[in-house]
């Protein structure tokens, strides 16, 4: 038998690893504004050093003292002086021209004072305080069981079965294993999935799409025979389109069977969805403001929700302290040099986006104006090497952000996207040529809808060069469906 051997070798090579300030310093980079203040918050919360600054009264600022103090700057560069070999063990100097700023930023650009004459604590306490929990829907049902008129044992399995509903609405688990569950039989518990399926929203409780509209159209009065057989045995033509055969299948003219799939297309085929949709509340702040000023647009930072952060004065104070426990001085140092790698992270945060949303502004200027049809192609790389950043830091600082533009709000992703050349040379973004098969769609005969080769002729008798499957690949992302499905009869 061969034997074997342990050797060990030496290997010489180069890693790049990033320090905690800089992972600490790209995750501030790709927070939303909501998350930023949690993040911020947190840290106030446990860096004694990290306090907010408070915005003075507009009749106080002009007011000077007699007394002589050393300037509240010069302290704490004698302080950073003092720590230095500690910074210096944190950071490099390539780190510093990356991930900071070059020169000392003891205190984070926040919050300007307004004309609302709120402060901005009181502002930010007003926007969490507007935000309350909202009743879930499994909670909404058991309310309503509440209020029928049964037993405690009935009670109990509509509740089980109501807890076993999926997130659209639909009872999709076996019935016999919650009759075991719940100590009944199977013909008890079909009872309590029935009082289930009579509670609101109409269609909970069902099995599939095809029951859920059962279910309601039994609600309905008015012609329930014939959109009953339409949802038995045609939903796969309404799907398709095929108005004609489902006119001569049910000896009906085709705007009758317009007029009945009109009403089908009322019903809710989850549950769910609509209640959910109601409910879900996205709160977007814009960080990014593009407006006119002086009759150029202009990108500005909107600082309103992040605090205005500096360094203690009574930690910096007690620095100076000859006698201060080592103890509490190296406590004091690590918490100082902690809350001014947040400052610069802040600071270079504002200041990735603030040059990400000028070459923006440059890029889309005419689009500002004039709207989506005057996107011009702009990639993460393009903008990386303008700013003279890596391209997944462009990717990372635009991530979850948006911008209030005079066209709307968009996220900065909706900048980014790759285009084509026209005829004259000039270039266009793929999001507007979208935006004019959009316009083309728009604007057909609805009986006799352009095919994707139409679209693609039409396009390129005004100068854009595209073939036809990327007509149907923008389409399918615009979500229109195709001519054969776009076609209505008269």
């Amino acid at each position: 038998m061969q034997g074997f051997k342990l050797n060990q070798n030496q290997v010489l090579r180069q890693e790049q690893v990033l320090t905690a300030s800089q992972i600490q310093s790209l995750d501030l980079l790709m927070a939303p504004v909501l998350e930023l203040q949690a993040k911020i918050n947190h840290e106030l919360e446990t860096n004694p050093i990290l306090e907010v600054e408070q915005e003075k009264p507009a009749d106080l600022e002009e007011v000077s003292t007699d007394a002589e103090e050393e300037p509240e700057e010069s302290k704490e560069e004698k302080v950073l002086a003092e720590t230095g070999k500690i910074e210096a063990e944190h950071f490099s100097e390539d780190d510093n021209e990356t991930l900071f700023e070059k020169n000392d930023m003891f205190v984070s650009s926040g919050n300007r004072s307004n004309s609302s004459g709120f402060t901005d604590e009181e502002k930010r306490e007003y926007f969490f305080n507007s935000i309350i929990d909202k009743q879930s829907i499994e909670d909404d049902l058991k309310i309503q069981l509440s209020c029928l008129d049964i037993n405690d044992e009935q009670k109990k399995q509509c509740e089980l079965i109501i807890g076993c509903l999926d997130e659209q609405g639909f009872f999709r688990s076996s019935l016999a294993d919650l009759a075991v569950i719940a100590g009944a039989d199977l013909e008890e518990m079909e009872k309590s999935l029935k009082i289930v399926k009579s509670l609101d929203p109409a269609g909970v409780g069902a099995r599939n799409i095809k029951e859920c509209l059962f279910l309601q159209l039994e609600r309905k009065t008015e012609n329930s025979v014939i959109l009953t057989r339409i949802v038995e045995y045609h939903l796969e033509d309404i799907a398709a389109n095929r108005l004609p055969q489902m006119a001569k299948a049910l000896n009906l003219s085709i705007e009758e069977v317009k007029n009945a799939i009109a009403e089908i297309k009322k019903l809710n085929p989850y549950p769910y969805a609509r209640i959910q949709s109601e409910d879900e509340s996205i709160f977007i702040i814009p960080e990014v403001k593009i407006d006119k000023y002086n009759g150029n647009y202009v990108a500005v930072i909107d600082r309103e929700y992040q605090p205005r952060l500096r360094l203690s004065k009574k930690y910096i104070d007690m620095l100076q302290n000859p006698g201060l426990a080592k103890e509490t001085r190296d406590y004091i140092k690590e918490k100082i040099l902690s809350a001014n790698n947040i400052i610069r992270s802040l600071e270079q945060r504002q200041s990735t986006i603030k040059k990400i949303a000028d070459v923006i502004v440059d890029t889309q200027y005419d689009f500002m104006g004039k709207g989506s049809l005057y996107l011009k192609p702009l990639t993460m790389k393009h903008v990386a090497d303008k700013i003279g950043v890596h391209e997944t830091t462009v990717s990372r600082a635009v991530a979850n952000k948006y911008a209030e533009t005079p066209q709307g709000i968009f996220p900065l992703k909706y900048f980014f996207s790759a285009g084509f050349q026209l005829a004259d040379g000039e270039l266009v973004a793929s999001k507007g040529v979208m935006e004019r098969i959009k316009n083309i769609i728009d604007s057909e005969d609805p009986a006799s809808p352009y095919s994707d080769d139409d679209i693609s002729k039409m396009l390129k008798e005004s100068g854009i060069p595209i073939a036809r499957r990327t007509v149907a690949k923008y389409r399918e992302e615009l979500n229109i469906p195709s001519s054969r499905l776009r076609k209505e009869y008269g």
